[in-house]
Formats: C-alpha cells, sequence, structure tokens
C-alpha cells in the first residue's frame, strides 16, 4: 500500500521548486540573472534588488511581475522620456568630447548621468562639495558611478555653455529689457538680468553674474555689455528696447555709450535711488544735528545700544551706506520710542561727552526738534514706500504697455513714474 501511494506522488525535484506561496518560480533566479533576461529593458541591480531605471521603483523577480510591468502604460511612457532617450545622453558626450572626461573607457551613459547630476545641484545653487560619500552613495543607487568633485569641476564649463543656448533659443528675435548693476558690498560683482513679455506674462532671467578683480570703468562696462549682449546672447542691439541701471557715474557714462549704438533703446535710471536722495533736501537743522549725536553714541558703545534694548526690548537702528533710507529708519524708532528717550539718556554713562550734548539739544530745542523728527517720520513713510515699490511696478506698467503697442516707445518714463506715485500717495 505504502509502494502505490509514494509511486503516485509527484518527483521531489518539482517539490522543490515549489515555494510556499505557490509559485512555481524557482527561488535561485536572482536579479541579475533577471536583467539578462531582459536587455531590451532599462532594469538594474541595486541593494541586490531588480530595479527598473525608467519607473525609478524596485520589482520583484517573479516572472509574471516582470512581464506585467513591461506591458504597463506607466513603464511604456517612461521608456519614451527623455531622461532614458540615448539619443540625448549621445548629444551630452558629442558635446563632452573636447573634455577629458568623455574618456572612452567610460559608458555613455555614465557620462551623461555625471552631467545632469551636477546641472542638478548647480541649478539647485548647491555647491559640488556637497557630494559627500553619503550623497553619493545615494545617487549611484541609479546604477552609474560618479566621480570626484575635481574631475565634476571640469564639467561647468560646458554646462554654463548649455545654459546660454537655452537663453538664446528663449529670446530669440524677440524684443527684450536688459537691467545691469555692480556691487562692492561683499566683492566686486558684475550682474545682468533680462526681461521679455510673452503673451502679457512678463520673463526674468539672469544673464550674467562675473567676479572681478577690481572696479569696473565705464569703457569696460561697455565692452562687457556690448559682449554679453551681442557675444554670448546672439542678440540684435535693435531688439534691446530698455536698459535698466542705477544712477552711478560709471552706468550713465556707460549708458551714454550704448545710446549712440542702440537706437531704440530707453534709458530707465533706477528711480528708486532717486527717491532715495529726497530726504538730503529735508531741511531739518536741529534733527540732523541730533542725528549726528545719536549716531556717534551707538556706533561707539556697546553698553549703549545693550541699554537702549532692555529699555525698549529693540536693538538700535544705524544708517547704512548700502541700505537705502536707513537713517529714516533710525529716527523713525527713535520717534517710536521717544518715551524712553530721557531715560535712557540718563542711566547711560558709557560716553561722557556724546550723552551731555543730546541732552543740551533736547532740553533747548525740545520742541523743535520733536516737530522736525514727526515731519520727517510721516512724509518719509511715502517716499519709503514709494522707494522700494516703484521700480517692480514700472516694469509691470512698462513692459505690459509695450507689450500691447510695440510701435509707440515711451521716450519720457517720467509719465509713468508720476503714475505710479499718485497711486502711491493715494493708498
Amino acid at each position: 500500500m505504502g509502494d502505490e501511494i509514494s509511486q503516485n506522488l509527484p518527483p521531489q525535484s518539482f517539490l522543490s521548486c515549489i515555494s510556499k506561496s505557490g509559485s512555481s518560480v524557482p527561488p535561485s533566479i536572482s536579479s541579475s540573472e533577471r536583467v539578462q533576461q531582459y536587455p531590451g529593458e532599462p532594469f538594474t541591480v541595486s541593494a541586490n534588488k531588480l530595479f527598473c531605471n525608467a519607473c525609478r521603483m524596485v520589482i520583484k523577480t517573479k516572472k509574471s511581475t516582470i512581464e506585467l510591468h513591461i506591458k504597463s502604460y506607466r513603464h511604456c511612457k517612461a521608456k519614451e522620456s527623455a531622461i532614458l532617450n540615448p539619443s540625448r545622453d549621445q548629444s551630452i558626450v558629442s558635446m563632452l568630447q573636447h573634455n577629458e572626461q568623455a574618456s572612452s573607457r567610460i559608458d555613455t551613459a555614465t557620462r551623461a548621468y555625471r552631467y545632469r547630476v551636477e546641472r542638478a545641484f548647480l541649478s539647485a545653487g548647491i555647491p559640488l562639495s556637497k557630494i559627500t560619500w553619503e550623497i553619493r552613495g545615494l545617487l549611484e543607487e541609479a546604477g552609474h558611478r560618479l566621480t570626484d568633485r575635481s574631475h565634476l569641476s571640469a564639467l561647468i564649463p560646458d554646462i554654463l555653455a548649455e545654459e546660454r543656448r537655452r537663453i538664446q533659443e528663449e529670446i530669440n528675435s524677440r524684443d527684450i529689457s536688459v537691467c545691469f548693476d555692480t556691487t562692492t558690498h561683499a566683492s566686486e560683482v558684475f550682474a545682468v538680468t533680462i526681461r521679455y513679455v510673452d503673451n502679457l506674462v512678463i520673463h526674468q532671467m539672469l544673464a550674467a553674474l562675473r567676479l572681478l578683480r577690481e572696479p569696473i570703468t565705464a569703457a569696460q562696462c561697455t565692452a562687457e555689455l556690448i559682449t554679453l549682449i551681442t557675444g554670448d546672447l546672439r542678440v540684435n542691439l535693435k531688439n534691446v528696447v530698455a536698459m535698466a541701471h542705477d544712477r552711478c557715474s560709471v552706468n550713465c557714462a556707460a549708458m551714454d555709450t550704448m545710446k549712440k549704438v542702440m537706437l531704440r533703446v530707453i534709458d530707465i535710471g533706477c528711480l528708486s535711488h532717486v527717491l532715495n536722495t529726497v530726504g538730503e533736501k529735508f531741511d531739518t537743522p536741529t534733527l540732523d544735528k541730533f542725528a549726528s549725536l545719536w549716531t556717534q553714541l551707538h556706533v561707539r558703545s556697546v553698553k549703549s545700544r545693550a541699554l537702549w534694548k532692555s529699555l525698549t526690548g529693540v536693538s538700535p537702528l544705524r544708517p547704512s551706506p548700502t541700505r537705502w533710507w536707513s537713517s529714516w529708519e533710525m529716527i523713525a524708532q527713535v520717534f517710536e520710542y521717544k518715551g524712553h528717550l530721557l531715560e535712557f539718556l540718563g542711566k547711560c554713562s558709557s560716553s561722557p561727552t556724546i550723552v551731555p550734548k543730546i541732552q543740551d539739544l533736547i532740553a533747548d530745542h525740545e520742541y523743535m526738534l520733536y516737530l522736525e523728527m514727526a515731519a520727517v517720520v510721516d512724509a518719509g513713510a511715502v517716499l519709503v514706500k514709494a522707494t522700494y515699490s516703484v521700480v517692480l511696478l514700472f516694469f509691470i506698467v512698462f513692459n505690459l504697455r509695450y507689450c500691447y503697442n510695440r510701435n509707440e516707445l515711451f521716450n519720457n518714463y517720467y509719465i509713468i513714474l508720476n503714475e505710479l506715485l499718485q497711486q502711491l500717495l493715494v493708498s
């Protein structure tokens, strides 16, 4: 009887192939073997698991699961995407032929992947030094090997060239406005931005950001702009309809030269810089003397700043040459907390020469000091608001009006300034 039962049982080799879940897939099939069985699919092995590079997901090694995944709509669309398009990878590699990174020892997909990773880091403003071993290991799980930061840095000129080509295609044959400026706050920086209008939508992009060894002259500024516009961006000078800048002597001299070669251009000096100088015309002799002594007091003494903060809860403001209306902000703060002013001066012992002068000024001219202070605070509030708002509002109005009527350019942009200031005064 036992022999008959044993004869009816399936062979042991067949039983060993049946898993507990009922699957008929031999457990010995590994992820790497599945990759070899489907050479036309974007499969790779990641952490000993089968990974689909197109769909960015892990797949079970069961054959029926793989077949269903291959036939899915998501997988078919992902394979057609530009990220995995071999022609795009080949175009990147062909662009890098002059670079030593394009060595024949490195496959095309790996070279293109390194390029895309570095471009993503630069676009996000992340320095290449952040590609630590921890992040590098995570990025390499995609199946492509990265390299050291020093080698990745060699790709930066190629990424810059690609970005310039993208800007050229975007602004091709369009009428544009150019905004340029330099700053010496942290270092000598020369920056240029471009604006254009498309279907009543204003687009803005950074065209250049260069670090200079020394302050730029008017002739150098002109040469930089001409080279950037006609050379790097390949824009016809007749398509430049406006140029914005602040009214420092270098920029104004450069603009005078630019207008000789750009016949359609409108010279837009920074209106905010003009408004910022209005405060210098206020006739407030008593307040000017107080502001000078008040600034000296807090610049020289840390204890006086700490005392003012302990009484009012705010740190004392001081004028800054790089911040618009900073003197007005200081006066407005003192006027807001003028109830603590005499108490502060009575307790302040850190400046025995300046404090008595302020006390004498208040004792002799208290009425005139507070009158001038109130007048400056009230009048300056409107001007400060206009200073920070008028540039943005002006460019919106200018670009939209120009978009509506391309044949009538504005010869005097102060007309628009007058309209904007009226709106600000009403609000």
